[in-house]
């Protein structure tokens, strides 16, 4: 019997199956570095979520972690009327009437028409003593009128004090002062 002696052919394919075999191993893709944390809000959350979370925390009186997260949610949106006026009833609820009834005054300022904040304020002076200036700023947040409920039952808590004490009401003062114009 003959010996059959493989063909060029053969012996090339062979050689280059078993060359590929002895080829190092494809190289791993270049490392790249992803960033850990992204600048903006990391944790995915809306201004408005922090609030929300802030309002949770407060109905449950843990007022430190409300005062977080409302001011996370200022972090995200500074100029917000609500969370601004939360923390200043915070403070106000803490003692610290000087600022809140600065931070109110401000609010007041930037959100003339609004009267959740000038209601606050005028509640603020009350508790400073300031009773004829807590009536005018209660007066004025019930004529803008919306939900003033708590203004309105304010302002009764006040002008009953201003009538213990024989002063007069805060609308007597300012028709007095607008007569001397």
């Amino acid at each position: 019997m003959p010996i059959l002696l493989p063909s060029r052919l053969a012996v090339a394919l062979a050689s280059a199956c078993l060359l590929q075999g002895c080829a190092s191993p494809p190289s791993p893709p270049a490392w790249t570095v992803q960033p850990v944390q992204r600048i903006e809000n990391s944790s995915g959350q809306s201004a408005a979520t922090w609030f929300e979370l802030g309002k949770f925390y407060q109905q449950r009186d843990q007022l430190h972690m409300a005062a977080e997260a409302w001011r996370t949610s200022l972090a995200l949106e500074p100029r917000q009327l609500a969370a601004r006026n939360a923390l200043a009833v915070l403070d106000a609820r803490a003692g610290r009437l000087e600022q809140a009834a600065t931070a109110l005054r401000a609010l007041v300022e930037e959100y003339p028409q609004s009267a959740q904040p000038l209601g606050n304020l005028g509640y603020v002076y009350y508790l400073q003593g300031q009773l004829v200036q807590a009536a005018s700023t209660l007066e004025q947040a019930v004529a803008l009128g919306g939900d003033i409920r708590l203004a309105r039952n304010n302002l009764q808590l006040v002008r009953s004090a201003l009538a213990s004490q024989s002063l007069p009401p805060a609308s007597a003062v300012q028709a007095a002062n607008a007569a001397k114009i």
